[in-house]
């Protein structure tokens, strides 16, 4: 993952370079179709920062792949947007975070609509409907792949 995360900060620091204000990641990105069961999804899963809040690459409580993308979209100064398993407790969610150049986490939003995967990741107790406001005056709103699928992201 750590690895991915790298070649992450190098298209996001040449994207910088070419004027782009927000960089979008693949969803399984950064490990690809490797779950197979919930233990593989443990081992990749995260605990990510709250929305809101900002997080040092440098701190000891920061994994070096989050670390890594962090340092992305600060050297590259735009919003870094990508998918990640994260644990919260004991659930695991497939998470799209959103993180500004200053590396605050600007929206996290967990797939609510799981297209083969309810045995890898939890589903949310309710659809969510997660947007984000950017310094270069653009709201974003966040889904997931099959989320698409319905007549709003946060439908059931």
């Amino acid at each position: 993952m750590l690895q991915n995360a790298k070649k992450y900060h190098d298209f996001a620091v040449q994207a910088g370079q070419s004027g782009a204000k927000i960089v979008v990641f693949p969803e399984y990105g950064l490990f690809g179709p490797v779950l197979r069961s919930r233990n593989d999804t443990r081992f990749y899963a995260e605990a990510l920062p709250r929305t809101g809040s900002c997080a040092d690459p440098e701190s000891e409580d920061v994994s070096p792949t989050l670390s890594t993308l962090l340092l992305a979209a600060n050297t590259s100064g735009a919003v870094i947007v990508f998918h990640m398993a994260e644990s919260v407790g004991s659930k695991l969610y497939s998470a799209q975070v959103a993180i500004s150049p200053d590396g605050c986490v600007l929206g996290k939003y967990h797939k609510y609509h799981l297209y083969g995967e309810a045995s890898v990741f939890d589903q949310p107790l309710r659809p969510e409907v997660v947007s984000f406001d950017t310094k270069f005056g653009i709201r974003f709103a966040m889904f997931i792949c099959f989320d698409i699928m319905f007549g709003a992201p946060e439908s059931v």
